[in-house]
């Protein structure tokens, strides 16, 4: 019989402000090298895709690893590994990666500064300018389009909140696991306390102290059997 199979993203996306510059996330990647390999550990086969900016240390032996930069390239190489027909379907997907939620729109000069505009072939804004003010746009999430590169595997979400309340936090990872189709939801920051939650259908929370502990329960608890009991 073959090993489980996980995927796991992880580690900071960034969007670029020009060929120097980026906008990223507070993001090490270690909670995504803890799960790799205790996944390993456990006998699954694990597919690790990491974001280049990550700065905590990369899975060690018997993980294969991918890197990532911007949210675009993220959503190639997971295209990428559900198209490969020679590898099998993920029995589970771990979306830990700190993914980037807005995107350079435009770039002007601080207004008053007399500044020129700035060149729009230039590969760097100009260091010794005043000031360039800079315009975002929100970019579409990408764990909603997970469910359909990867429609027989079981998916499990991140929310991290940092205003509001436990219930807040529920409430959120709640919708969710609706709009994505997730098998489950992890969450933390500040919203829900200490440690971390694990929401699963329908209403049941399992609360955690440390990533070791999540880590620990996903590989044992999220094996295939118990993906199809909650499909």
């Amino acid at each position: 019989m073959p090993s489980p199979y996980v995927l796991i993203t992880c580690g900071p996306a960034y969007a670029p402000v020009d060929d120097v510059r980026r906008l990223t996330n507070f993001s090490t990647g270690e909670f995504g090298t803890l799960m790799a390999e205790t996944f390993r550990d456990a006998g699954w086969r694990v597919v690790c895709c990491r974001g280049d900016n990550a700065t905590f240390r990369p899975p060690g032996e018997g993980v294969e690893l991918h890197d990532f930069g911007t949210n675009q390239g993220l959503e190639k190489l997971l295209a990428r590994l559900a198209a490969d027909p020679t590898t099998s379907t993920p029995d589970l997907l771990l979306h830990a990666a700190a993914l980037s939620d807005f995107e350079v729109a435009s770039v002007q000069p601080l207004s008053g500064e007399g500044s020129a505009l700035p060149d729009p072939d230039a590969r760097k804004l100009a260091s010794l300018a005043p000031g360039w003010m800079l315009r975002l746009r929100r970019v579409a999430k990408l764990l909603p389009k997970l469910r359909a590169l990867f429609p027989n595997t079981g998916i499990l979400g991140w929310k991290y909140l940092l205003d509001g309340s436990r219930d807040d936090a529920l409430a959120a990872g709640r919708e969710q696991m609706e709009a994505c189709g997730t098998v489950g939801c992890l969450l933390n920051g500040t919203a829900w306390g200490p440690g971390y939650g694990l929401l699963r259908p329908p209403a049941d929370v399992v609360e955690f102290e440390s990533k070791q502990e999540v880590a620990a329960y996903l590989s044992e608890h999220l094996k295939p059997p118990a993906l199809r009991e909650a499909s």
